[in-house]
């Protein structure tokens, strides 16, 4: 008797084959060509979607999960101490390693625009840049936050 091939696991795309099927929705959220929103067709794509839903999400936001968010924003837009950029990185590391542990961070960027360093403006935005690894591909994932999401 022959043995069943195994089955790929959902958040697969393997050898580069070209899923027929969706794995899910993309943020942000936009008419798509084969229905109502734009769907994923690979992983990759999918992780992305993914990381995006969780920064933009604060815990106690989300209904039935209070927990699920990053802890971002409780240390965005303090006031400036030293290493401020070393923890914002450990807060984007262990939310990413508790929420999404098959996501290795490889990399993690800030950038604050200099004016909004030197002037006192009331807008401040942090745009945010994360090199990952997942099922041994690796890609880029970029965002902004700003103080008044």
């Amino acid at each position: 008797m022959a043995s069943k091939p195994a089955l790929l696991p959902k958040l697969s795309n393997s050898i580069g084959l070209k899923r027929t099927s969706t794995i899910g929705l993309t943020l942000p959220l936009q008419k798509g060509s084969n229905g109502y929103f734009t769907q994923s067709y690979d992983s990759i794509t999918q992780i992305k979607s993914n990381l995006l839903n969780f920064f933009k999400t604060r815990p106690s936001e989300r209904r039935f999960n209070p927990e699920f968010g990053t802890r971002l924003y409780n240390y965005l837009f303090e006031q400036n101490i030293d290493g401020f950029d070393t923890i914002l990185q450990n807060v984007i590391r262990e939310d990413i390693q508790t929420w999404f542990p098959n996501v290795f961070v490889n990399n993690i960027f800030l950038d604050v625009p200099n004016t909004q360093k030197v002037e006192d403006v009331n807008n401040y935005i942090v745009r945010i840049s994360i090199d990952f690894t997942f099922n041994n591909q690796t890609s880029s994932f970029s965002f902004n936050t700003t103080n008044n999401i």
